[in-house]
């Protein structure tokens, strides 16, 4: 069996884990890092979040690393009134309706199928006039503000690397000692470099780069920027809302082959225990994907919404270290963990 690490468990700070003591438990259950998700807010805005995390380290002794997850050129909707939309329903996107980046509403297209949500939602483009779309709701919901579209597959959208949000942002992890960046929709090592650059006007500090591949066009890419970033982040969320879903799973496969090949740091987020957003257990499904990603080299993993906004935090990340954990001893030894009754 190969030597390897035990790879790092990533919970995602939210309401749900937002006070020390939760945390804590967090912690004692497993956790070794926290995601800081910024597309939905600024780091100076998760200022007392973050008081509440210092505490936990202090009263665990434990330093957590810190990774913040920017804006980047990722499509999302803007902020609005939350509403409640169903099959059929008409939707004004852009000038004049629900807010959503200029240069993503311009490239859409009549016929054009949106993934809404990280695929929650679809939406089929009846008209389209450059600043506005007209669309009409095929699968519907709860319509929330901020959440992920998704264009039709290769579809260009001319967004910059990082936003202005971003740049502020940066500046104020170096002064949060926070040095962990992940970003979205790594296109070109053009993108890595963005980063990097600006890091360095900032800080001599090292810096580590989680690249996110999340559509056709970061895989096909991947090969190019692959050597200029620290991890690569195989982001199932939007990357299944880019590609049908029977080919996530050979997706996922493949960008694990590449890494391994090219001995490139991975690590495999979105629902792996989904379920347990709401439940107190999860499925079998669930904790077989946790076990096959470690197993297959993973040097990371994490939970997002389970641990953000979920009802069973601790008891989410609980599970996810003890089934990383038994996955990790089997690469080492080959032989199953001790079995419960």
């Amino acid at each position: 069996m190969e030597n390897r690490q035990m790879p790092g468990l990533y919970g995602t700070l939210g309401p749900s884990c937002q006070d020390a003591d939760m945390l804590i438990q967090l912690i004692r259950a497993g956790m070794t890092g926290l995601r800081i998700n910024l597309s939905h807010g600024t780091l100076s805005g998760c200022a007392a979040w973050l008081e509440q995390v210092r505490a936990a380290e202090r009263s665990t002794g434990q330093q957590l690393d810190l990774l913040i997850d920017l804006q980047g050129p990722e499509i999302r909707l803007g902020d609005f009134a939350a509403f409640d939309v169903e099959p059929g329903q008409l939707i004004s996107l852009g000038d004049g309706g629900i807010p959503a980046p200029a240069p993503a509403v311009a490239a859409l297209q009549p016929g054009d199928l949106i993934s809404v949500d990280d695929g929650a939602q679809l939406w089929k483009v009846l008209e389209a006039e450059g600043a506005s779309a007209l669309v009409q709701v095929i699968r519907g919901g709860m319509l929330l503000p901020r959440k992920s579209l998704a264009l039709p597959e290769n579809r260009p959208v001319d967004m910059p690397a990082l936003s202005d949000q971003d740049y502020e942002n940066l500046a104020l992890a170096v002064n949060l000692g926070i040095r962990q960046v992940m970003l979205p929709f790594v296109h070109s090592a053009k993108d890595i470099q963005a980063v990097r650059t600006y890091w360095a006007t900032l800080t001599e500090d090292p810096l580590q780069i989680f690249a996110k591949i999340e559509d056709p066009i970061g895989v096909q890419a991947l090969e190019c920027f692959m050597d200029e970033v620290d991890v690569i982040v195989i982001a199932r969320g939007d990357l299944g809302a880019h590609v049908p879903l029977s080919t996530l799973p050979v997706l996922q496969m493949e960008i694990i082959r590449r890494c391994r090949q090219r001995h490139r740091p991975f690590l495999v987020v979105t629902q792996m225990l989904n379920s347990m957003i709401h439940a107190p257990v999860p499925t079998r499904a669930e904790v077989t994907d946790i076990a096959f990603a470690v197993v297959s080299g993973a040097a990371a993993i994490m939970l997002t919404g389970e641990t953000a906004m979920g009802d069973y935090p601790a008891e989410a990340m609980t599970v996810f270290a003890d089934t990383a954990r038994c996955a990790y001893e089997y690469t080492l030894t080959g032989t199953d963990c001790q079995m419960g009754g």
